[in-house]
């Protein structure tokens, strides 16, 4: 199943100017088409030229360019727009010749257009779904082509040598800088496993105690290991797994070359007392900084995220590294720290040098710090809990905006299913019956008691039928903010007085809420029986709902049918009017009941909740 178009543009081609009018007509009885008609073919190239369409409908016979030459020159500009052709009575091979030359439809002319519209209206939106959805595919392709494009490129402008292996150790991927870190050429990679990789290059490398070239023995993973060289190269190695769908398809490695960086940590360490060794290896960032928020120290783990081009971040203002909203959080936090008192851990987001966003729990004391109290925070990654539990909750909405949809879509199906097999079928058989009498009279004329009952029937079937139409599209579009008083000013009655003291509110509801005050009108003409005025007001309740009253001053509804009016198939007419009234209210949430007193009148009172109404005074 495709999704339904909703815009949908068909280009018109037929010499015969009336034909254009008639599948105008029939096609924008439905608002999702608009058409446009030319007389010729050549007119319909330089048409497509200049517009886009949706689809092309095309008569056979034309002067100069008829409707298979226009196909066929269509096709050969590698246009796969939907294409229909219609043709006269008996020209079934002209049909054929169309679907070859990559017609979409055909569709015979007859002498009575009606159900052939309807069929070509079904087919025209499902081939043009069903050629969006193909074009979707397409992009999406191409997209994902782009994208493995750009992966691979990607990898060739790293700075880090990269090394893909299945869980077999199997080499099935490297970049050029992995390469040329170990001196390696492609012959001496392809087709190799990783262990004979690593017996290639061990050679290069200085051994260090309980260490293995691949990693660290110590157990820890996905932990760095540094290489270092003969050369006096040192090169950091990562491992990190591949996984799909909770599955490790293989592993990663990864090199960056730390030389200079290590070259330059080794004389720091060297000219320094305090052992940061065991700071420097946490995967969490551990910053110290003063009470005016500089920064002192980090760990490698902060310094290799927050770093920049301009250095690293010791003497920089934390705030710079903090998301602007939460520069007063660690402010006032900084200052209950040092006014001893206890802050519990929080939650802050980083940006680092890459300008990616990173979710941490901050964890901080007092210490003494180079002859000063400071601030030393661990800084843990809560990013991936924090992608996830949004993904979830992405996927708990998703999920029941599905299900919701499928009831509302099983709920209407059931009951236009109802309506048009059950309903309207019941008042045909009174129509038959009473025809039936009609027919038996010994009189030529009919009496006027069975037409009555016949032309009442009729009248139901066709209100039945107005509803069917009403309520299919109920929920299809957006909710939408409308004019109260517009909508109740638009009201029309010949023999009732509307008072509208509804100002300056506007409603977020179904585009369908004008058939609710309708419908409400013609509930008061219809079962008020006295009613002379409808009085329509608004007002504001304690919980900051918003009231919409509808009263007359008819008989009024008796306390037993309150609930019941809102029934379907409830009520001496179609029984449907108060059904939809609700339906349609529902959903946006505005309630409705009837709050009136019989015998002064029905009070109809629809709540609107806070959001979904705006009040200008």
């Amino acid at each position: 199943m495709y999704p339904e178009p909703t815009d949908i543009r068909v280009l018109v081609v037929d010499d015969d100017q009336e034909f254009q009018k008639i599948i105008s007509h029939y096609l924008t009885e439905e608002p999702r088409y608009s058409v446009e008609s030319v007389d010729s073919g050549q007119q319909a190239l330089e048409m497509l030229q200049k517009n886009s369409y949706s689809a092309i409908i095309a008569d056979y016979l034309m002067p100069e360019i008829d409707g298979l030459d226009l196909l066929r020159i269509v096709r050969s500009q590698g246009n796969s727009i939907p294409f229909i052709i219609y043709t006269g009575e008996g020209c079934e091979s002209v049909a054929i010749d169309a679907l070859n030359a990559g017609a979409d439809f055909y569709l015979v002319k007859g002498e009575d257009p009606a159900p052939q519209f309807m069929v070509l209206i079904k087919n025209l939106g499902e081939i043009v779904a069903r050629k969006q959805a193909d074009e979707a595919l397409k992009i999406s392709e191409a997209e994902n082509k782009k994208m493995l494009s750009l992966l691979k490129a990607t990898l060739e402008a790293t700075e880090d040598g990269i090394l893909v292996e299945t869980v077999e150790g199997n080499i099935v991927g490297y970049n050029e800088r992995f390469l040329t870190i170990f001196n390696l050429e492609k012959k001496q990679v392809e087709g190799r496993s990783g262990a004979e990789i690593w017996a290639l290059i061990s050679d290069q490398i200085i051994p260090e105690p309980k260490r293995t070239i691949q990693g660290s023995t110590t157990g820890r993973k996905n932990q760095p290991v540094l290489l270092s060289f003969k050369d006096s190269r040192v090169i950091e190695s990562h491992v990190r797994p591949q996984i799909c769908e909770g599955k490790i398809m293989g592993r990663v490695w990864s090199y960056h070359d730390l030389t200079d960086r290590v070259h330059a940590e080794n004389a720091l360490r060297e000219s320094e007392a305090f052992n940061r060794g065991l700071v420097d290896n946490l995967p969490d960032y551990v910053i110290i900084y003063d009470r005016t928020g500089k920064i002192l120290y980090i760990n490698s783990s902060g310094i290799i995220s927050l770093s920049t081009k301009k250095g690293n971040p010791i003497g920089n203002q934390i705030y710079q590294y903090l998301l602007p909203e939460h520069h007063r959080i660690v402010r006032e936090n900084i200052e209950r720290r040092f006014n001893k008192e206890n802050v519990p851990p929080y939650e802050v987001r980083l940006v680092r040098n890459d300008s990616t966003i990173l979710d941490v729990m901050v964890k901080a004391t007092i210490i003494p710090y180079q002859g000063s109290d400071a601030i030393m925070a661990v800084l843990s990654d809560i990013t991936s809990r924090k992608e996830g539990e949004e993904a979830l909750e992405r996927y708990a909405q998703t999920l029941q905006i599905t299900v919701n949809a499928l009831a509302s879509a099983n709920k209407k199906l059931n009951l236009l299913s109802d309506v048009t097999r059950h309903d309207i079928l019941n008042q045909i058989h009174i129509i038959l019956n009473y025809l039936d009498i009609a027919s038996s009279e010994n009189s030529s004329h009919v009496p006027k008691d069975i037409m009555k009952k016949i032309e009442d029937a009729t009248s139901i079937i066709h209100r039945q039928i107005q509803f069917t139409r009403s309520y299919q599209d109920l929920g299809i579009n957006k909710p939408e903010w409308q004019n109260a008083q517009k909508i109740i000013d638009d009201l029309s009655s010949q023999n009732i007085t509307i008072r509208n003291d509804v100002s300056g509110l506007t409603i977020f509801a179904d585009p369908l809420l004008p058939k609710v005050f309708e419908n409400l009108l013609d509930n008061s003409m219809r079962h008020g029986k006295t009613v002379t005025e409808v009085r329509v007001t608004a007002e504001l309740a304690g919980d900051g709902t918003m009231c919409l009253l509808w009263s007359d001053n008819g008989v009024g509804i008796p306390k037993e049918d309150k609930d019941k009016i809102f029934a379907k198939g409830y009520g001496k007419n179609t029984g449907f009017g108060m059904f939809l009234i609700r339906e349609i209210l529902a959903l946006t949430g505005i309630s409705i009941k009837e709050i009136g007193i019989q015998g002064s009148g029905a009070c109809f009172e629809m709540c609107i909740p806070k959001g979904s109404f705006i009040l200008q005074l």
